[in-house]
C-alpha cells in the first residue's frame, strides 16, 4: 500500500508500535495454532509486519496520538486508548477520541454521511 493510500499518517513511527502491543498481548498465547496461523497471515501478507514482528520489540498498551487522512473531510487528529475489558488483559477496546475541535467538527461531519 502507497503511503498516500494508507489513511494512518505517521505510519513510520506508529506501526511499529502497534506491531510491539500486539507482540506483547501474543506472549500467553504463543503457541496456540489459531495465533500462529494469524501472525503467519499477516507476514506473508506484509513483509513490514514481518520485519517488525521478527524484531522481537514487545510495548504495552497506552494512550497515543493518531493522525488519520479521511478522503471526505481531511486529517483527523484522534487520542487512543485501549482499556482492558472486566480486568482481561488480552481483551481490549480501542477508543478514538477528537483531540481537537477541528477533529471534533469533522467527525460530526462523518456521523451525517
Amino acid at each position: 500500500m502507497a503511503e498516500e493510500d494508507c489513511p494512518l499518517l505517521f505510519g513510520d513511527a506508529e506501526l511499529p508500535v502497534m506491531v510491539a502491543t500486539m507482540r506483547a498481548a501474543y506472549g500467553v498465547h504463543a503457541g496456540e495454532p489459531v495465533r500462529e496461523d494469524f501472525i503467519r497471515a499477516l507476514s506473508a501478507a506484509s513483509p513490514l509486519f514481518a520485519r517488525l514482528w521478527e524484531s522481537g520489540d514487545g510495548a504495552q498498551p497506552g494512550r497515543r496520538a493518531k493522525v488519520f487522512r479521511h478522503a471526505a473531510v481531511g486529517e483527523l487528529r484522534m487520542t487512543s486508548m485501549s482499556p482492558s475489558i472486566n480486568g482481561m488483559p488480552e481483551c481490549r477496546i480501542v477508543v478514538h477520541t477528537p483531540e481537537d475541535e477541528e477533529t471534533a467538527r469533522r467527525t460530526e461531519l462523518l456521523r451525517g454521511q
